[in-house]
């Protein structure tokens, strides 16, 4: 090539010649020319990317990218600073950001794959164990030479060059670092093989993006070049944020992350239903379909009041962005739960384009808590209430009859010798003996009475708008039955007597359940006193004997 200067001269200027100058330049003269150019690639990366921080890719993309710039400063200035001691401390201070890079990157993959419920916290949290740990071995390495069996300064074109040897822990931090690295790798391109061959474009600038610092870093810890000695690594992965900015953002890829996005209609287990903004259908996945028993022609472009039966009795609101509720549905002759959400799609100016409708199953949920919640409030063995809820209950009762002036009784029972059925049968038998009874007050008892085991052998009765008359012949009749009725264990008939203590709230008065209870308890202290299987009431005034 000529060119022709002012003077008229001509000169000639060589590519060739040029490109072999750059050549005769050392590695680490490459490396000090290029750092600060990856480091502002690096900053231009992280910034761009952080312009999308509220979808998950832009912010992960953008977290990965501070690491990448504290690995490219630390790794410089290692080679910069003209001391041996300066040169130790920042070849040391590159593992405070290193090691979390292949982590960031797994993070990275997982977004970019929709595999953000393999994210939670704990699990992020100890893939930061073996980096921690490197880094606290990397701080201490003179101590223990984990890291480094020896290091060296070696003056190369002007700079001091840190040549170590590696200890075994270095070994296990790098075997770590690629897995974590190969496994982010494998899932980004192993979803665009399987799924998405019309997005391989994204995909090769990942590879990419993944090749270069890890080539980088291969050439230099296995030395598979002797004369190259120089860590490129933090100048690769300034590159691969660049590749990867490059697939998400000129390919759109960010907006197409998750990638999976196009399998959730076809596979997820929700019942899914489009509508436009007339309320048609135009759109339902394969889970919907058997939820309503229809196919996808008896619904598209049908209005959803036509199409969906329950449409109407849903009765959605319009210009709601989320509403959520629940329906049941009859299918097969059982009837299945649902919670109901109706999204909207998008807004165009004050009107919605159209909304997705969301059925999850939760049947099975719901009977189970429909038990737990039956288990927390009654007692295992009886069957009764639990003394929990015993107090909530009767805490309301008291309440609405002293707002009514209703009056209100409440009976104390225990079982008479119970202890001697238990040391004469065993407590098994004793089990048997405890159900029986409670199956008698259950019998003898009104559908409005509260019922419950009180604790051990004693049990409590609560009788709403019940004054003392009608209360003791209450607790008459269950003495007498218990009385009658024998517990059959087997081949024995165990006889058994309560005793009862009675108290009554009067009609307009609003006693304390614990007041109330007390007063029951020195009732049934009164009974058992006088000899046992006999009914006593509280009257004021009076005191329960003593022994």
């Amino acid at each position: 090539m000529r060119v022709i200067l002012t003077s008229g001269k001509i000169i000639r200027i060589s590519f060739p010649k040029i490109l072999f100058q750059a050549l005769r330049m050392d590695q680490y003269q490459i490396f000090v020319i290029l750092a600060p150019i990856s480091l502002l690639v690096s900053i231009g990366t992280g910034l761009y990317a952080w312009r999308f921080r509220h979808k998950p890719l832009g912010r992960s993309l953008a977290l990965m990218m501070i690491p990448v710039c504290g690995y490219l400063i630390t790794n410089t200035l290692e080679l910069v600073d003209p001391t041996e001691s300066g040169t130790l401390f920042w070849g040391k201070a590159g593992y405070l950001f290193a090691p979390s890079l292949a982590v960031l990157w797994l993070a990275f993959a997982l977004d970019y794959t929709g595999r953000q419920a393999w994210l939670a916290p704990r699990r992020l949290w100890m893939l930061f164990i073996v980096p921690t740990l490197t880094l606290s071995l990397v701080l201490t390495n003179e101590w223990h030479h984990l890291i480094w069996t020896s290091t060296r300064f070696i003056p190369r074109s002007g700079f001091l060059y840190l040549s170590v040897s590696y200890g075994p822990w270095f070994w296990v931090n790098t075997i770590y670092s690629y897995a974590l690295l190969l496994l982010g790798t494998f899932l980004v391109v192993r979803e665009y093989i399987l799924y998405f061959k019309s997005y391989r474009s994204q995909s090769i600038w990942v590879l990419i993006g993944m090749v270069i610092p890890l080539a980088a870093h291969a050439v230099y810890v296995y030395r598979l070049f002797p004369a190259w000695q120089k860590d490129y690594s933090p100048i690769g992965f300034a590159f691969t944020g660049l590749a990867l900015t490059i697939g998400i953002f000129r390919y759109q890829l960010i907006s197409l992350a998750p990638i999976a996005r196009s399998l959730v209609m076809d596979y997820i287990q929700d019942g899914l239903c489009v509508l436009d903004h007339q309320e048609r259908v135009i759109d339902a996945n394969p889970a919907f379909l058997a939820i309503t028993s229809q196919t996808i022609a008896d619904l598209v472009g049908r209005p959803a009041a036509e199409a969906l039966p329950f449409w109407n009795e849903l009765n959605v609101p319009q210009n709601t962005p989320l509403w959520q509720s629940t329906l049941d549905l009859k299918q097969e002759g059982e009837i299945f739960s649902y919670e109901v959400r109706v999204i909207e799609i998008a807004r165009s100016r004050k009107t919605a384009l159209g909304r997705l409708l969301a059925l999850h199953d939760y049947t099975e949920r719901k009977r189970l808590m429909a038990v737990v919640e039956q288990l927390a409030i009654t007692d295992p063995l009886t069957g009764l209430y639990n003394r929990r809820y015993f107090s909530q209950r009767a805490q309301e009762e008291l309440e609405r009859s002293a707002r009514l002036r209703h009056p209100l009784s409440l009976l104390m029972l225990d079982l008479d010798h119970f202890k001697r059925v238990n040391d004469t049968h065993g407590h098994s038998t004793g089990d048997q003996v405890l159900a029986h009874f409670a199956g008698i007050l259950q019998t003898m008892t009104r559908g409005t009475d509260i019922t419950a085991r009180f604790g051990g052998e004693e049990f409590i009765v609560l009788l709403p708008e019940t004054g003392p008359q009608e209360a003791c012949a209450t607790a008459e009749r269950i003495r007498h039955a218990v009385e009658t009725t024998p517990c059959p264990c087997g081949q024995l008939n165990i006889p058994i007597t309560t005793s009862i203590g009675l108290a009554t709230a009067p009609a307009g008065q609003r006693p304390s359940l614990e007041n109330l209870s007390q007063q029951a308890d020195l009732a049934l202290y009164a009974a058992k006193h006088s000899g046992r299987n006999r009914v006593a009431a509280f009257s004021e005034g009076g005191e329960a004997p003593r022994n």
